[in-house]
């Protein structure tokens, strides 16, 4: 699971306000470099003072330019240059801009600087007055002024290795152009050294690859930003544009943001098919298309990031990820307000095209139109041991779910605690639609929807198998406690523990609507009530060959205890048109019109079924095990001597009330085979009478 999880979401808010927290990562020691860390901790103020190194400057003056704060014009102090090579300028506050060599008869040398008073600035220029690289002991080039930056973007520095040595303040350095470029990209090692980078401001509506660095194919470590905005044309983010390499260990501050009005744009980066590590993102990100909160789109990996900045775009919008081709998404962690005004709108993932998200977990609430999810919005990828927290509410149209809006392949071991609302088609607790196979999923959120609602999957043609719901639900038609409907799928052992309600149409405890599928070894305990056919098990089925390995049309070793209400209710199965197998029903029964234990309304077979003793069917018209018109009822047991209460006008084959002389036997081919396993068997034990105590049979998945 998140490593991050442990922390709690106090300790996580304040790691991201404060950035000093965070270790330097394989930071190998630079010698005599000034401690960085205390340019933020409110010493006494020093003046601005520069220590110049390289070239002969008597004769020359040195003027500084500074800023008193953001809005203040520029101000300017000058002094003549000091023998011992230092010069302070009596300047407290503010930031100081740039300094500017002069001296009669040659040209002005200027070099930005962006530091705050208080602390040396050291500088190396050569006999051309040109800005030469200071050392460190590991021959590391030291980066303490907005001219060493700049200095990076030369072709010839490009493959450097760098350590920042101080706060840098980009304060009235307009015009910012990114390091590296589309055609030549960094590729050298860049260690911001936790030191600060403070409002890198960058606006060019018709530029790509925007960012402090605009294109890596090495490694960018322990950045810093503050107060930074970039907006830009494709592929925008606050460190870098494009990545081809690693971004480890890089953080923004919420006063950042990030945007464009077109495709991927991020809060750590704008499009990556390299690696992503460690970071953290506070900025708002938007954008139209593939916008993330740490990559706009991405097919790398992204591992151990943590966004808590709000994400808003239309379409394909994570926070984490935008869009994910085959993209592994690992140990991620959003805590920010996802909104997607259209299609594919996640909490962790917008669209994952392959790959794999695991062990993800969104505590952020998630907004979109269709195909809306607290993990991911539209999934193709494999999803397992991923959360949406409480809290993290996912509201949406259709195909809204609280783990994958609409998935197409794997979800496993993935769990929603947060409320799930959908207007529209197909709300899940865990999808609202799927096709591919969800397994050991559980939801423990509310869920509310209109058409195709359950607890676990809305709409399901694939394969659902041992999940549970403990939510409540609520809606329209086609409701179940685990799939609204089964289309030409499968679920298989599964619960529900949740209570059931529909406005209208079909309800069930397990399956509202099983088309041509299978529902096997399945329980309900919840409460399921309805407005027209309502069963404990399965609202309605619709056609199937009855056989156990056939995937079409059968409720087959599924049991309910609890109560059912509606106007044609039963115990099993509201309306039945397939098989009914191997299943038993001991909850009550409150039907307005027809009421059966086991189903009201079958034309099709129900077979080795029993209805518990003490259950109680009430309605209208009620029968113990079922009544039907042209279906076939076989080898069923109930509890009354009466043979009118379990048939109508249909086909019966040895249905006996328990006694010490009426019990089933081991016998497979009708359907009371008894075994350990369920190798096509159906009981685990047939009990027995057991002089007037009966011990009732049990299923084979019973305890």
């Amino acid at each position: 699971m998140n490593k991050y999880l442990g922390l709690g979401l106090a300790a996580i808010a304040v790691a991201l306000a404060s950035c000093t927290d965070l270790p330097i990562h394989d930071a190998v020691d630079p010698g005599p470099v000034p401690d960085p860390s205390t340019e933020s901790k409110g010493e006494e103020p020093k003046g601005m003072a520069f220590v110049i190194a390289g070239a002969d400057l008597s004769m020359h003056t040195l003027t500084c330019q500074w800023l008193a704060d953001a809005e203040s014009q520029p101000q300017t102090k000058t002094m003549a240059w000091k023998q011992n090579g230092r010069v302070v300028f009596d300047i407290a506050t503010g930031v100081v801009k740039s300094l500017t060599i002069s001296k009669t008869g040659t040209d002005d040398v200027t070099f930005p600087i962006g530091r705050a008073p208080g602390y040396d600035v050291a500088l190396e220029i050569d006999s051309d007055f040109a800005l030469a690289w200071r050392l460190t002991a590991d021959h590391r080039r030291l980066v303490g002024t907005a001219a060493e930056l700049i200095k990076m973007r030369g072709a010839t520095e490009l493959a450097g290795n760098y350590i920042q040595e101080a706060d840098i303040n980009l304060a009235g350095q307009t015009g910012w152009l990114p390091i590296g470029d589309g055609n030549t990209a960094f590729s050298g090692i860049y260690d911001g050294g936790l030191c600060k980078i403070r409002n890198l401001d960058i606006s060019s509506k018709t530029s790509d690859n925007l960012g402090l660095f605009g294109c890596n194919s090495g490694t960018l470590k322990n950045i810093v930003l503050e107060s930074a905005f970039v907006d830009g044309h494709d592929c925008v983010g606050c460190i870098c544009g494009y990545n081809d390499g690693l971004i480890q260990y890089c953080t923004t501050d919420s006063s950042s943001g990030v945007h464009n009005d077109n495709d991927n744009v991020g809060g750590i980066c704008g499009c990556s098919d390299g690696s992503i590590s460690g970071c953290q993102n506070a900025a708002m990100v938007s954008g139209a298309y593939k916008v993330g909160g740490i990559c706009g789109a991405g097919s790398g990996v992204v591992n151990d990031c943590i966004n808590s900045g709000r994400v808003e775009a239309l379409m394909f919008v994570g926070g984490i990820v935008g869009w994910s081709s085959n993209c592994s998404i690992l140990d991620c962690f959003n805590m920010g307000p996802v909104c997607g005004s259209e299609y594919m709108v996640g909490g962790i993932c917008g669209k994952s095209s392959g790959g794999v998200l695991d062990g993800c977990t969104n505590n952020g609430r998630v907004e979109g139109a269709i195909e809306v999810g607290g993990v991911v919005g539209y999934n193709a990828a494999t999803v397992v041991q991923c959360s949406n927290e409480n809290g993290s509410e996912v509201t949406g149209r259709d195909d809204v779910g609280g783990i994958c809006g609409k998935s197409l392949n794997d979800v496993t071991r993935c769990v929603n605690y947060a409320s799930i609302t959908g207007n529209g088609n197909r709300v899940g607790g865990v999808c609202g639609s799927q096709s591919g196979n969800t397994t050991t999923c559980t939801n423990r959120g509310q869920v509310t929807g209109v058409y195709f609602t359950a607890g676990v999957c809305g709409r399901n043609e694939g394969i659902v198998s041992e999940c549970h719901n403990f939510g409540q639900i609520a809606g329209g038609e086609v409701t179940g406690g685990i799939c609204g409907e089964t289309f030409y799928g499968a679920i298989s052992g599964c619960t529900n523990n949740g209570g059931i309600s529909a406005s209208s149409a079909v309800v069930g405890g397990i399956c509202a609507c099983n088309t041509e599928g299978n529902i096997d070894s399945c329980s309900n305990t919840g409460n399921v009530t309805g407005y027209d056919m309502a069963g404990g098990v399965c609202g309605i089925q619709q056609t199937g060959s009855g056989d156990r390995s056939s995937d079409n049309g059968a409720t087959t070793c599924c049991s309910n205890s609890g109560r059912i209400v509606g106007h044609v209710a039963g115990g099993i199965c509201g309306t039945n048109f397939g098989q009914i197998l191997a299943c038993y029903n001991q909850g009550d029964v409150a039907a307005v019109e027809v009421g059966a234990g086991i189903c009201p309304d079958n034309s099709g077979t129900v077979q080795a079924c029993y209805c518990y003793p003490g259950f109680n069917v009430s309605g209208q018209i009620t029968y113990d095990i079922c009544r039907g018109f042209y279906g076939d009822v076989r080898y069923c047991y109930y509890n009354s001597s009466s043979t009118a209460q379990y048939i109508y006008d249909g086909t019966t084959y040895n249905c006996q009330y328990f006694s010490a002389d009426n019990w089933p036997s081991d016998d497979n081919v009708n359907g009371w085979g008894a075994t350990s396993s369920n190798d096509n068997y159906y009981w685990k034990s047939l009990g027995g009478w057991n002089g007037g105590s009966p011990v009732y049979p049990k299923l084979w998945w019973e305890e």
